[in-house]
């Protein structure tokens, strides 16, 4: 008879034992890294969410501006198309919205502040064919800073799927989302700037 091999043996059972814990670790070990992925997410904009900022989403990171015709300034038709090349806040907002009003002066303050060639605050009015409505507000309110756009016919809001306004949504020089936050916020902010700043400024390449 042939002599049987020496050492330990484990049984059947004991293998699938270890075979489920091995199964357990994966998969926690999965999870964390899910739990991490929107922190990866955010890019190189990720550390500016914080303080009011921190509400901003990047789920919809890299998708292009809606090609949604708009009223200008001189009350032309454009779309959002017209600022390629600019890094650009679309904002929604209505003289209804009691939040949209406590926004519209700090974002009247970033304009002013950074607005250019390279930015431009796109604050699209979304009273219902109210347009001379709109721009009273803004002489009313002296917000001589930011110009009157307006979507009478309030094609923005699905277009950009939000569930209401006010919604700010931003857009680097090649039309790709960046981030987007609702509700209002002090865009006059630090954080705000910063994070403005960084879109304008993108870091050099070594």
């Amino acid at each position: 008879m042939a002599e049987q091999a020496k050492g330990p043996r484990l049984s059947g059972a004991r293998i699938n034992w270890w075979v489920m814990l091995a199964v357990f670790a994966a998969v926690f070990a999965l999870g964390r890294v899910v739990l991490m992925l929107p922190v990866f997410g955010h890019g190189p904009y990720g550390a500016y969410a914080k303080g009011e900022l921190a509400r901003l989403s990047f789920k919809f990171a890299g998708q292009p501006a809606p090609v949604v015709a708009f009223i200008g300034p001189g009350g032309q038709p454009m779309s959002l198309a017209a600022f390629r090349g600019k890094a650009i806040l679309v904002n929604l907002w209505a003289t209804w919205c009691a939040p949209c009003v406590t926004e519209m002066p700090a974002l009247d303050a970033l304009q002013a502040a950074l607005g250019g060639d390279k930015f431009q605050v796109v604050a699209i009015n979304m009273d219902a064919d109210q347009v001379e409505a709109a721009k009273e507000f803004l002489s009313d309110h002296t917000l001589a800073h930011l110009p009157l756009y307006a979507d009478p016919k309030l094609l923005m809001d699905p277009a950009l799927a939000a569930p209401g306004i006010p919604a700010s949504v931003l857009y680097d020089p090649q039309g790709k989302e960046i981030a987007r936050l609702y509700g209002a916020v002090d865009w006059a902010s630090p954080e705000a700037r910063a994070l403005i700043e960084r879109m304008i400024r993108p870091p050099a390449k070594s």
